[in-house]
């Protein structure tokens, strides 16, 4: 190869790696597109954080409404009402019950289970509803004072305390 061979190599290297160079110059230099969907990135990042804001808040909402179940008036007071009127059956075991078949809801006196018509605080089948004397009377399967009371009765008179999927 001539000196004259080498300098054309030389040149057409030089080209080829300057042209290399440009072309990955331009593409780092456009990090892609400043829009999506017609809207700033900026844009997409302020309602990604406000999401995350929202979706805490619900969080923080959900765990306020199961701690207050413990604290509503009727759902405590039909717990104790069932404890006068059927002494066999304790608080303890109706919280048990309760924490046990109705935890996922916020509303736990109106929880239906998705997979069978279990409802209430107690998940009652309507069946097993109706054969104590508080469906048998018309009383309303969500209301909590009628589903202790059933509970309760259950545990104390029928001797069917054991019908729900825990100790006895």
């Amino acid at each position: 190869m001539t000196s004259r061979d080498r300098v054309w190599w030389l040149i057409l290297v030089t080209c080829l790696l300057l042209a290399v160079a440009l072309a990955s110059k331009a593409l780092g230099s456009d990090s892609g597109p400043r829009t999506v969907e017609g809207k700033p990135v900026a844009w997409w990042a302020a309602k990604a954080k406000q999401a995350r804001k929202d979706a805490n808040a619900r969080a923080a909402t959900v765990r306020r409404l199961r701690r207050s179940l413990a604290h509503d008036p009727s759902v405590t007071e039909s717990i104790r009402l069932a404890t006068i009127a059927y002494p066999g059956f304790t608080a303890a075991r109706a919280w048990r019950i309760i924490r046990h078949e109705s935890w996922m809801t916020a509303d736990p006196a109106r929880a239906r289970n998705p997979s069978s018509s279990a409802t209430g605080l107690y998940q009652f089948l309507w069946s097993t509803w109706m054969s104590t004397p508080y469906g048998k009377a018309g009383l309303s399967i969500y209301s909590p004072y009628a589903q202790s009371l059933a509970a309760g009765w259950m545990h104390a008179v029928a001797g069917r305390g054991c019908e729900w999927d825990i100790d006895c």
